[in-house]
């Protein structure tokens, strides 16, 4: 496949948690105008930029400022990524779309949100946990799993997207490597979910999350959010309360503010360069 792309990009990066951003916001908005082939290859750490994905804004639809559309480096699309969302809003700032104090809303597959940023931090509404199931199955709730020779307390929970949440399992990596990428399909998620490996510690929580089409991250803001509604469901956490949620790249902190509210999200993102790349045959 011969490209001739000429691309502007900008990446950027929370917690650990890496995009590569390219502003489509001129185009017609239907969808990315770069090919599946070309957003794989900018995500590729060793022929390409390297990235978690690739989020391509698009005009906005409604009344947000700009639409965040995400591609895997599998190539797949998820419907929501808390990290991208705040790395968004940053951009936003940078380039002078938005205040760099104050609020503005940011449309996601998964629905419209609502971003703050006051004194570095960006702070995210996020979705109403919905703990009805996934993909067609019953609710999950702190349910006895057994996989690979490991018990597990599991819950389920959608953020906008998939999650299963392993409530005290630890956050050892040879576990999440083990066990992260084929649980879903174990539990009959045959569209594959994000699975967060949890550990309750002190005034908060530990947290590794294996993400449906990328694989481990140092960081996963709806996970972060997914894992504090599964311990506030369970009662093992208090709703109301902005929690820390220690992950590889950094620490997240989430409130869940009552049943049937949206999540609150706060983190740090920023920007780590701007350049242009030729894009070689692919």
């Amino acid at each position: 496949m011969s490209t001739g792309y000429h691309i502007a990009f900008w990446k950027y990066e929370g917690l650990g948690n890496d995009f590569v951003i390219v502003d489509e916001r001129m185009g017609d908005g239907a969808a990315p105008a770069l090919p599946v082939a070309v957003r794989r290859w900018l995500v590729d750490r060793h022929f390409g930029i390297g990235g978690d994905g690739v989020i391509t804004l698009l005009p906005a639809e409604n009344d947000g400022a700009v639409r965040m559309h995400i591609t895997n480096p599998d190539g797949s699309v998820p419907e929501m990524c808390g990290n991208g969302l705040r790395c968004v809003s940053r951009y936003l700032v940078d380039i002078g779309l938005v205040p760099d104090e104050g609020g503005h809303v940011i449309e996601t597959m998964a629905g419209p949100h609502d971003v703050r940023i006051a004194g570095g931090q960006v702070e995210v509404d996020m979705a109403v946990p919905d703990f009805s199931g996934l993909q067609g199955q019953g609710p999950m709730l702190e349910q006895a799993v057994t996989f690979g020779g490991h018990a597990f307390t599991a819950s389920t929970v959608s953020m906008g997207n998939p999650h299963v949440v392993l409530l005290d399992a630890g956050t050892d990596r040879a576990l999440v490597d083990a066990v992260g990428p084929a649980l879903p399909r174990h539990l009959g998620l045959s569209a594959g979910a994000n699975v967060s490996f949890a550990q309750q510690e002190g005034e908060g929580l530990s947290l590794v999350v294996c993400e449906r089409g990328a694989g481990v991250t140092l960081a996963c803001g709806t996970g972060a959010c997914a894992t504090v509604a599964a311990y506030v469901k369970a009662g093992r956490l208090a709703a109301g309360k902005m929690w820390p949620v220690a992950l590889p790249g950094g620490t997240l902190f989430v409130e869940v503010p009552g049943e049937g509210e949206r999540v609150r999200m706060r983190g740090p993102a920023r920007r780590v360069f701007a350049a242009e790349v030729d894009v070689p045959d692919l």
